[in-house]
């Protein structure tokens, strides 16, 4: 938030200069990142209603690598959030499924503490459930392994095992809650939530993949990277590091920076009164509904201006988001490490291209 709130600060007076395509720029300042060290591959837009500025610089790893190109996938970590409340606003938006319809209602078969009975679609989306967090891998340890011969049923045996325990506070960031809210997407879409994303990004014509995208799709794309006090080492393919497969609706989507990009463009485009593939007022909804966290987006205030933003890791990529409707533009980093300098980097060089863009 300290970071967010000094670039708000930097940008609350600034104009955005718009139809001015600076692609070469954003590739010198992506370059210039990568070379002031700590990340060793980047990627980055700059975002308008009406045009995407991208750059690539780095390499897919931190030895013997490829270069990073346009189309090199990246973890988007927990920006996967917003890809899911996307899809829950979408069936809302057909009338398959009510923002206020209770979990319970679609699975009655499953059983749950009291504290739980009354648990709706948005509170699992804002995080109000009161549903533990599961953001740190001792909680999935002390669960120990699900029974379930594939991943909705897993998720199942997952959601039981979370409606057991003992609830949180409400406003408790949980990877858990949209877990769960990935049930009642699927139960609404007749169908299991992976496929229900494989059909929403073909409706919108993004390539994706599910897991680290060196795991997934393809070794020449870029691999994360963890330092252990011995600088950065490249996690390949077949090591033993993954998320587990019941929680990827809130963190395990991989994608290229033009189609991220798109997406994101769809949700600024929104913020500033176009529909397009949902109304406007959806998007305003799924961004500042709610103070502070509405669904997959946070958001705050500052000088009048609502931002809306998101940051997802699982520790060895990072992907960072902002959105500023009022400004009507939008900016993106990804990286293929998430220290603390990596991500200092990162933020730096977002701050750097908002000052290209906005005067």
């Amino acid at each position: 938030m300290k970071r967010l709130l000094c670039l708000l600060a930097l940008c609350a007076t600034c104009q955005v200069l718009l139809g001015q395509n600076a692609t070469p720029l954003v590739n010198q300042e992506v370059q210039q990142t990568v070379e002031s060290g700590y990340i060793p591959g980047l990627v980055a837009a700059v975002i308008t209603p009406d045009s995407v500025y991208y750059g690539a610089a780095g390499s897919t790893r931190v030895t013997g690598g490829q270069p990073i190109q346009l189309n090199s996938k990246f973890h988007l970590g927990s920006n996967t959030k917003a890809i899911t409340a996307f899809m829950a606003m979408q069936l809302a938006q057909a009338q398959k499924i009510g923002l206020d319809q209770r979990f319970s209602s679609l699975y009655p078969e499953l059983p749950m503490g009291q504290d739980y009975v009354e648990v709706d679609l948005a509170a699992l989306l804002r995080h109000q459930a009161g549903v533990p967090a599961f953001t740190a891998g001792g909680e999935f340890e002390a669960m120990g392994s699900l029974p379930g011969s594939n991943t909705h049923e897993r998720r199942l045996a997952f959601a039981k095992h979370v409606f057991n325990m003992a609830p949180v506070a409400p406003g408790t960031y949980s990877n858990a809650g949209y877990a769960l809210a990935a049930l009642m997407l699927a139960k609404a879409a007749n169908t299991t939530y992976e496929a229900l994303l494989d059909q929403t990004m073909q409706s919108l014509a993004l390539d994706y993949a599910l897991g680290f995208p060196n795991k997934q799709d393809s070794t020449n794309y870029p691999w994360g990277h963890i330092d252990e006090g011995n600088g950065l080492e490249a996690l390949g393919p077949d090591h033993d590091y993954k998320l587990e497969d019941f929680v990827a609706p809130a963190g395990d989507v991989s994608m290229n920076i033009k189609d991220y990009a798109r997406f994101v463009q769809l949700n600024l485009q929104g913020l500033c009164g176009q529909d397009n593939v949902l109304p406007a007022a959806a998007f305003k909804q799924m961004h500042f509904g709610t103070q502070d966290y509405a669904f997959g987006w946070g958001n705050t205030v500052l000088g009048g201006m609502q931002v809306s933003y998101h940051d997802g890791s699982a520790g060895t990529y990072y992907c960072h988001t902002i959105l500023l409707p009022a400004k009507r533009i939008a900016v993106v980093v990804m990286g293929n490490a998430a220290t603390e300098p990596a991500i200092n980097n990162m933020y730096a060089l977002r701050e750097t291209l908002l000052s290209h863009y906005m005067k």
